[in-house]
Order: C-alpha cells, then sequence, then structure tokens
C-alpha cells in the first residue's frame, strides 16, 4: 500500500510540475544564425507582452494581452485592432459634361515626411496610380469609377532612423456617386506609429521551457525563438 502510495505522489508531482510551466518570461533569436530569425518576446506576468521584429531596414512592433489556453499555448491579442487610416472627403465638386475623374489627396501624418511614403490609389479594386505621397495633388483617371481607396507604404528615400514598413496601412473604402464627372478632394491623415505595428487576434503561441514556436502567416514559415538563458524567471 506505501509503494502504490509513492508512486500515486510521484504521478501527482509531475502532473503539477506539467500544469505549473512557467511561460513568463524573455524570448530572442538573432538574424545571423542559419537556424534563428529576428523575433523578439517579452511575456509578463501582468498577462501582458510586446514583440518586436527587426531585420535590416524593416522593424515591426506590438503591445497587448495574452491568456493561456493550453498547457503550452498562449493566446496573443494586440491592444490596437484596427490600423486602417482615415480617408476624408473635402470637397466633391462636378465635372459637367466630362467623361472623366479627377481626384486630389492632401496628406497629413504625425511625423513622417509625404515624400517618405508611397501612396497607391486603388480604383474598382485595381491598382491605377503608384506615387510618391507628395504627388498626388491630381490623379486623373478616364474609367468609370465606383469605389475608391488607398495604400500607403512607407519608403523612405533615405535612410538614416527610418526604416520599411512590411505591410501598407490601407484607408476605408470611399464609394463614388456617379461613374465620371467627379472631382473628388481626399484628406488622407496617417498615424506614423502604425507603420510598423502588427496586430495579433487571438494569434496562438506555441510555449515551453525553452523556447517559443510562432508561425507567419507570410511565406507560412514556422520560426523558433529560444528563450534567453540570462532570464530570471526561467525555470531552473
Amino acid at each position: 500500500m506505501v509503494k502504490y502510495l509513492f508512486y500515486i505522489s510521484l504521478l501527482l508531482a509531475g502532473m503539477g510540475c506539467s500544469k505549473g510551466l512557467i511561460l513568463t518570461g524573455k524570448y530572442a533569436s538573432k538574424y545571423n544564425s542559419k537556424k534563428n530569425s529576428p523575433y523578439g518576446f517579452n511575456i509578463n506576468t501582468d498577462s501582458t507582452f510586446s514583440y518586436s521584429f527587426y531585420q535590416f531596414h524593416v522593424y515591426e512592433y506590438s503591445v497587448g494581452k495574452w491568456y493561456r489556453k493550453k498547457n503550452k499555448e498562449i493566446i496573443l491579442n494586440s491592444t490596437i485592432k484596427d490600423a486602417s487610416i482615415p480617408l476624408f472627403v473635402t470637397e466633391s465638386p462636378k465635372l459637367a459634361g466630362n467623361s472623366e475623374n479627377r481626384f486630389s489627396f492632401e496628406f497629413n501624418s504625425n511625423g513622417i515626411a509625404a515624400k517618405d511614403c508611397e501612396c497607391t490609389i486603388i480604383i474598382n479594386d485595381t491598382i491605377r496610380q503608384i506615387r510618391r505621397c507628395d504627388s498626388i495633388a491630381l490623379v486623373e483617371v478616364k474609367v468609370p469609377v465606383s469605389r475608391i481607396l488607398v495604400e500607403v507604404r512607407k519608403s523612405p528615400l533615405l535612410f538614416t532612423v527610418l526604416r520599411f514598413s512590411l505591410n501598407p496601412l490601407i484607408s476605408n473604402v470611399y464609394s463614388v456617386p456617379e461613374e465620371f464627372g467627379n472631382f473628388t478632394k481626399f484628406k488622407i491623415v496617417v498615424n506614423d506609429s502604425l507603420f510598423s505595428y502588427k496586430i495579433f487576434d487571438n494569434k496562438r503561441i506555441k510555449v515551453n521551457k525553452k523556447g517559443i514556436y510562432l508561425y507567419e502567416d507570410k511565406g507560412c514559415r514556422k520560426h523558433w525563438i529560444p528563450r534567453l538563458k540570462n532570464d530570471s524567471s526561467m525555470p531552473r
């Protein structure tokens, strides 16, 4: 009987260790390793996290909340859920008897200059113009237009402290009232900090005591991000 109780106590102790796996800590990888990639995570004890990604002139970051779904699985949700940019109509006069459309865009940002961004004008779900955002005062279109939106990508002319953005910021869609004869003036408002913001929306992450497995949708790749050995929160 004593022998059985001894084995049961060992089993329960093992279960307790597994259930109590410490997931919080710092995780980072290095780009100069063939097997690693330049990702970093801080998984904090207060259920918050921070994320960063550095690669050449590209940078991403995020902050938010995490919770444990399974013993070795956590779910990440970023604080910011929507990084779209507003597209405001300031004027919309008609071009009488005209068989074309004209659009004008005023670029506004809280940090980056218009010359360091590229604006992609998308009309009827088709790319029509790609220009520097300081050269979009007048865009003429000689096709019928039903909807228009703008994608803005950070693309600095000089690489000093500025970096590329992996993904563009996308505006809301504006539905054009008539297919021809429009002269619509827009105001684009860009929050510079959102260029590099990565949104985690119920992102599932596999974690163990040695590191994190992060599956990236872009490129369909799984990345291994090891836990820092000098992290004091690591289990001994």
